[in-house]
């Protein structure tokens, strides 16, 4: 510890030293870092391979989606205060010739205010939010015209229009507004709205870890699961890190960890809510420190939700079932049935899905220790999977007498080994691939109760009929006194 008090100390003596020398100005920056793990706009995660194979027609489609840019947790908007503080001693420090931001940096963070509007309920779906649903309908309609073609101005051919597609939602309002928004745009009509929708709810679901109790206890509230990445924040190169920023902002002690991680934060969401802006605070952060951030993310992520949670295999599997039903289903039914099935849910069942489908998995887990690696190569980036507005898309083929399926990630085509390493897979490979989804034994809610729960539930079902015995035999017995 006293190795890492001496370095921070030489960092700031020369800072001190270079204060004038030549500074990088994010202002001016022709390509700043936009990735921000789960909190990346979809624009700068999503990718353009979506197309129709050859030979092929579209016949059905089934998308889970997550909702579009949102605004952020009741926590850091409590906190917008504490930014006008930092804001204002980071002003006044590089008055007193203390850090190293250029000044048009500096203009630009004493412009800043918080763009939050007035009354802004906390994760509710920001006006960006809409944009992302709409652009994804439209990409939608683009690519697959003859599944959503556009109604005539008759409202019983809206209607119908309509009813040829499934929406669901987890319930909350940012699932719910996204999917209205979709399905306003997808349909041609606005025979959806907030008021009265044809959009059902199905948040065990679509919210499956918010609803299960077990999960809760054993993997969000347990101290263990968030290890790798309180190790990764005590690593001399972390806390090298924070030095770094905090000497850059002008102050001679190091800033608390929530103070550059709200500033973080701000920054990110800022970039979600306006693409290709330049949110002040991000002018905080060289590209590698982002990547610092965005690896502490998709680090708790991983552990959290993903191939790093003991629940890596039920937490998607209802989801990756109802897919799985739904193409066979189409596929037995074809033009008979719906044409798309819609379920508008939240990065914390796109990931587990995704882990589900075995997508993203690097060949080493992500630890505190093998950042320098990960960091080159690694396929676990929240960014690129599962961005505001991330989809995994489904699509039925049939392709003369064979029925094939295409599963799309954010518009790229997802390769599987077991289709010779292609993203073009028969149907029936599919369900070899995912035959444990029909197992209601292995697919199913069960493992979230407690165990309490269990055996409850286990005696209970011993019980009832005993119980219902015995009440029976008490009012018998009632009756015969009453009437002796």
């Amino acid at each position: 510890m006293m190795a890492l008090n001496f370095l921070i100390l030489v960092l700031m003596m020369l800072s001190i030293l270079s204060t004038k020398a030549s500074k990088q100005c994010y202002a001016e920056m022709e390509s700043p870092y936009v990735y921000f793990a789960a909190m990346t706009s979809y624009s700068a995660g999503r990718g353009s391979q979506m197309n129709v194979p050859e030979n092929c027609e579209p016949v059905y489609l089934w998308g889970l989606i997550r909702h579009g840019t949102r605004y952020p947790e009741i926590e850091v908007i409590n906190s917008m205060d504490k930014l006008y503080v930092l804001r204002d001693e980071i002003i006044l420090n590089h008055k007193k010739e203390r850090g190293n931001l250029c000044e048009k940096d500096i203009l630009n963070l004493g412009k800043w205010s918080s763009n939050l509007p007035a009354g802004v309920v906390s994760e509710g779906l920001a006006p960006q939010g809409v944009k992302d649903q709409i652009f994804l309908a439209q990409k939608m309609k683009e690519i697959f015209p003859k599944l959503f073609e556009s109604p005539t101005k008759d409202d019983i051919m809206h209607i119908f229009v309509f009813h040829l597609h499934q929406f669901q939602s987890s319930g909350q309002s940012r699932t719910r507004d996204s999917a209205i928004a979709f399905s306003n745009e997808l349909t041609g009509s606005n025979f959806t709205t907030s008021e009265g929708n044809n959009i059902t709810e199905n948040p065990e679901l679509l919210q499956l870890a918010e609803h299960c109790p077990r999960y809760v206890k054993e993997v969000e509230q347990n101290s263990s699961t968030y290890m790798e990445v309180n190790l990764f924040k005590k690593t001399a190169y972390f806390q090298k890190i924070i030095a770094e920023i905090s000497i850059r902002l002008g102050y001679i002690q190091s800033l608390s960890f929530d103070s550059i991680l709200l500033m973080y934060n701000v920054c990110a969401y800022e970039n979600a809510w306006d693409p290709g802006s330049r949110p002040p605070f991000c002018a905080a952060f060289l590209p590698d420190e982002l990547k610092v951030f965005e690896y502490l993310y998709d680090m708790n992520r991983y552990y959290k939700r993903g191939y790093g949670s003991r629940f890596v295999n039920q937490l998607g599997c209802p989801v990756v079932q109802d897919m799985m039903q739904s193409l066979l289903y189409a596929n037995q039914k074809l033009s008979k049935t719906h044409k798309g099935k819609f379920l508008f849910s939240h990065m914390e069942t796109i990931i587990p899905t995704t882990v589900k489908l075995g997508l993203y998995k690097d060949e080493e887990p992500l630890r505190h220790d093998n950042y320098q690696k990960m960091i080159k190569k690694r396929k676990w980036r929240l960014a690129q999977f599962d961005p505001f507005a991330a989809n995994i898309i489904a699509v039925l083929y049939k392709c003369f007498n064979q029925t094939k399926v295409v599963i799309y990630q954010n518009e790229r085509p997802s390769v599987f080994p077991q289709c010779n390493n292609s993203s073009f897979c028969s149907l029936e490979i599919l369900q070899r691939m995912f035959s444990d989804v029909f197992n209601k034994d292995e697919c199913n809610t069960e493992f979230c109760q407690l165990h309490s729960e269990k055996v409850f539930s286990a005696y209970s079902d011993f019980l009832n009929p005993i119980i219902l015995a015995i009440i029976f035999l008490i009012i018998t017995y009632f009756l015969r006194c009453r009437y002796l």
